[in-house]
């Protein structure tokens, strides 16, 4: 799937480039993830993965830590001329209009990283700050790493998945041209969602009930831009397909996941980002004879024409052979993992279940015998025309009803007629 990347590693693999995060919060926890690993090969801290709005990243002074403070070492590889700038804020109130965007740079390997918040695939404010990013930050964009889907198709009305699709597009024909020479664009698929998201913002009142729909849109949504990046020769990373056997590390909102997985898609990126730029004999090395792995070394060399059709049929199956093997042995360390991992999902889904608001959404739908719909002009009483009488002049004109005796009803409208019953 992966190999292991150490801060040695990327200060190899990304010195004097600029690396270009464009996402929602989950691709800034992937942002903070990678400027943690240049510096110090530990698991990012939950508490600093999940702030938004710090002025500098890590705040390690200001954290409120809940596991204990990190290590003396730590604390002093990111001290104070060590760590990000917000550049501009705008909170969560602010809806679809959020601001965060953020830079890091590592002066010891020269490793410019920015990060900016986008609510939509693709916008005119989007392509004027990219078009404007050489003038403000210093240097072109080397790699793009970009997703967007939650806020495209839940925070943009009932015509966003349409305008996802236009604006998807238009980020595939627009992207290319502002890469530096032999720069890469990587598309990432959205994460899968829980059943019930339990996001503060996603469940906008109104919109609520698409806590229940997400996890379908994102799939409908992946598979669109996964096909339209790939015909416009942007890379794509399934981060979906990745992630669908890790949700026992999802967070309880449905939306974000813990620190050892972003820490697992950080070096997926990379490996990704190794074999895309130098091939297979650019990794690491620390991960031997993982299947998944393999076979992606493999597609990488023949993505690079370095593997004739007959290496690649007399590699296929030492590979298959390796995974049958894989699957019939019998590890007991193994067995207790998945045991654990079981229980852990079973806990999970207790949890959404008792904060499940689905019993809520069905109530509102739900019209017993006799009772009668919403209709907007309900309350609205029309004028009672069968007792009393009613008069009306238009341009000088009566109209009378008179009952108990046969009915007159008289119009004038500028000479009128008269009907008799």
């Amino acid at each position: 799937m992966a190999d292991i990347f150490y801060p040695t590693d990327l200060s190899r693999l990304l010195a004097n480039k600029h690396v270009v995060f464009l996402g929602g919060s989950v691709v800034r926890g992937l942002y903070r993830d990678m400027v943690w690993l240049i510096n110090c090969a530990s698991l990012i801290p939950h508490e600093v993965l999940g702030s938004k709005g710090d002025k500098h990243f890590p705040e390690l002074e200001s954290t409120g830590w809940r596991t204990g403070p990190v290590s003396e070492m730590v604390g002093a590889t990111f001290h104070q001329d060590n760590r990000d700038s917000l550049l501009e804020y705008k909170g969560l109130t602010s809806g679809r209009t959020y601001i965060e965007p953020r830079r890091y740079h590592n002066k010891e390997n020269n490793i410019t990283l920015v990060y900016r918040f986008i609510s939509r695939v693709w916008s005119k404010e989007l392509s004027d700050w990219l078009s404007s990013y050489q003038d403000t930050f210093g240097g072109q964009i080397d790699i793009l790493l970009m997703n967007s889907c939650l806020w495209d198709v839940n925070r943009w009305g009932p015509t966003g998945p349409e305008e996802f699709k236009t604006n998807l597009s238009a980020m595939v024909s627009n992207v290319p041209g502002i890469l530096s020479p032999g720069g890469h664009c990587v598309w990432l698929t959205s994460p899968p969602g829980a059943r019930e998201i339990d996001s503060k913002g996603m469940n906008v009142p109104g919109l609520d009930f698409q806590c229940l729909t997400t996890r379908y849109n994102v799939v409908e949504a992946n598979w669109l831009a996964a096909h339209v990046s790939a015909r416009g020769r942007i890379s794509v990373l399934d981060l979906h397909y990745y992630l669908q056997a890790q949700t026992a590390r999802r967070n309880k909102d449905g939306i974000h996941w813990s620190s050892s997985t972003n820490r697992l898609v950080t070096n997926i990126i990379l490996t990704h980002l190794v074999l895309l730029i130098r091939g297979p004999a650019g990794l690491p090395g620390r991960v031997v004879g993982n299947y998944s792995l393999e076979l992606a070394k493999l597609r990488a060399e023949v993505a690079k024409q370095n593997c004739s059709k007959r290496e690649v049929d007399a590699r296929l199956p030492v590979l298959d052979k390796r995974l049958e093997t894989v699957k019939t042995r019998v590890d007991k360390e193994v067995d207790e993992l998945r045991e654990k991992v079981r229980i852990r999902l079973l806990e999970m889904k207790g949890g959404e279940e008792r904060r499940s608001k689905r019993e809520e959404f069905k109530s509102r739908v739900v019209i017993g015998r006799g009772q009668q719909r919403f209709h907007p002009y309900l309350s609205f009483k029309k004028p009672d025309i069968t007792h009393g009488v009613t008069q009306s002049s238009h341009g000088g004109g009566d109209t009378q009803s008179s009952h108990g005796g046969g009915g007159v009803t008289q119009s004038a409208h500028g000479g009128g007629d008269v009907t008799q019953s």
